[in-house]
């Protein structure tokens, strides 16, 4: 939550809690968000990383897509289910201040399998284009929004026994330099 001073009508008690009524709650906050503190029994790992002119070659549908960086996750280590998550900079506070509209970068996250049969090596999903690779799934649209997430169940997991999967996290449009973050959160096995 961006902090504008808001106090509430009952203001807040100097330990962080703030007491508003649903309707202040609907008014001032555009979204919540609910995270367990602490769950040892989830692995979760967060990168920060930066798109450059080299690496942030927008979506699948075109074909500077292989210039994005690509995660490579070997399914067999999720047997229960995995959620990805990209994120930018929130820029409500800085761009509001001085009167310009928030808008983010059209993000998202694409998850690949290599087409040729055999085995697969890391070095397969270097450089990827389009006809060594099927996307097994992807976020539902690039959206001018500042964080996607993608899920993927255990039943989809299960179809993928003994492959890897290459994770893509990209803008929709290729840019020239992004801050962002990308997070990984799974069940232990």
């Amino acid at each position: 939550m961006y902090d504008d001073n808001f106090k509430g009508k009952k203001g807040g008690d100097g330990k962080g809690t703030l007491t508003l009524s649903w309707e202040e709650f609907s008014k001032t906050m555009n979204r919540l968000q609910v995270c367990p503190l602490h769950n040892s029994n989830q692995w979760s790992a967060r990168w920060s990383k930066e798109f450059t002119s080299e690496t942030a070659g927008g979506c699948s549908n075109f074909p500077t897509f292989r210039k994005n960086d690509v995660l490579i996750i070997d399914a067999d280590t999720i047997k229960t289910g995995l959620t990805l998550m990209m994120g930018t900079q929130d820029v409500r506070a800085s761009r509001s201040s001085i009167g310009q509209s928030v808008s983010y970068p059209e993000i998202g996250i694409t998850l690949v399998q290599l087409t040729h049969s055999g085995s697969h090596s890391d070095e397969d999903f270097f450089a990827l284009t389009p006809e060594r690779y099927k996307v097994f799934k992807k976020t539902r649209s690039f959206a001018n929004k500042r964080e996607t997430v993608l899920t993927l169940t255990p039943s989809e997991v299960g179809k993928l026994v003994g492959k890897k999967l290459g994770a893509v996290f990209s803008t929709f449009n290729a840019v020239s330099e992004l801050k962002f973050w990308v997070a990984i959160r799974s069940p232990s096995q």
